[in-house]
């Protein structure tokens, strides 16, 4: 299998200039793409309504698994049409995804967060791309956009977001769970998809990222201890301790992801990315350039290495 950058077919998209029209078209399609939306949720009631007015009649079936909800998202869930079901919260999040996937009766499969909502171009691309994929092609990558502090221009990070719904595909992890390695065991092609999904709606409260950051560490120990040299459990942990500011433990965890990683694992070009930043911030700009550049020989070429190594060579005076 392999990830390309061709659409199955020139997708002949209705002008964005006119939303109705769009909207109609997107719901006949809808029809013939037979998707189930499958989401895990947890005391969303900030956030799913917005998520679940962007999807109306896009997909042909909704499954939300609530996994402890104490607030009014189920209500929400169920006011929108969702089929809702519930589980206790398996300090998995694989597990918890994998619960949803079981719900699902669509021939296609795509998966949101709470927090995300879907442009209507997007949406009529994704029902587009499900109703014409020829055969071989099993999932599409459909980049997530993070709005951050209202900025358009946040962080864009790919997932596998549309998929068949084959036998024996499931997500792993119990955090940052990956679907990209069951489908490539179920061989076919996996292409990207012109469209995207916007994060917006990110608790950045100092309570909720102290939340986030507490079960983070939990599900991480827990993680490590199911799979304890697999190099993207290791890239979650120095992927963590750099965003914490912890740079010299994050210099440890990402050098023994890139040891145990093969050098086309997607992980790997960002993990040189970490590696190389809190190596500037620790040691200075040479030994970030000496870590971009071992990067970008193995990985190939990459913006954002090629970026950290300007800048690091800028630091150094070497214009």
């Amino acid at each position: 299998s392999h990830l390309s950058g061709q659409s199955p077919h020139p997708v002949r998209l209705v002008s964005e200039r006119e939303p109705a029209k769009v909207r109609r078209r997107v719901e006949e399609v809808a029809r013939k793409a037979r998707i189930s939306l499958c989401m895990i949720v947890r005391n969303e009631e900030r956030v799913l309504g917005a998520c679940l007015e962007s999807v109306r009649r896009v997909f042909w079936q909704t499954v939300v698994v609530d996994t402890g909800s104490t607030d009014a998202t189920v209500e929400i869930a169920e006011s929108f049409g969702a089929e809702v079901h519930r589980m206790e919260w398996p300090n998995s999040f694989a597990k918890a995804r994998n619960e949803s996937l079981r719900h699902a009766r669509g021939d296609w499969i795509f998966w949101m967060d709470a927090d995300d909502t879907l442009p209507l171009v997007a949406a009529e691309r994704i029902v587009e791309a499900a109703s014409t994929a020829p055969p071989d092609v099993i999932a599409f990558v459909v980049p997530v956009q993070f709005v951050e502090e209202g900025r358009p221009d946040g962080t864009r990070v790919d997932h596998v977001k549309l998929f068949r719904n084959l036998p024996g595909v499931e997500f792993e992890g119990r955090i940052h769970e990956q679907v990209l390695p069951s489908l490539r065991k179920a061989g076919g092609t996996i292409r990207r998809l012109d469209a995207h999904v916007v994060h917006s709606g990110y608790d950045v409260s100092p309570e909720g990222q102290a939340r986030k950051r507490e079960r983070d560490w939990k599900l991480l120990e827990l993680d490590l201890a199911d799979r304890p040299e697999h190099p993207f459990v290791l890239f979650n942990f120095g992927m963590t301790a750099h965003f914490t500011g912890a740079h010299e433990e994050a210099i440890g965890w990402l050098r023994r992801s890139i040891a145990a990683a093969s050098p086309d694992e997607s992980h790997v070009r960002k993990a040189y990315a970490l590696l190389s930043t809190s190596l500037r911030e620790t040691q200075g700009p040479e030994a970030a350039a000496a870590a971009a550049r071992e990067g970008l020989a193995i990985v190939g070429p990459d913006p954002e290495l090629s970026f950290i190594l300007g800048v690091a060579l800028t630091m150094m005076g070497e214009y």
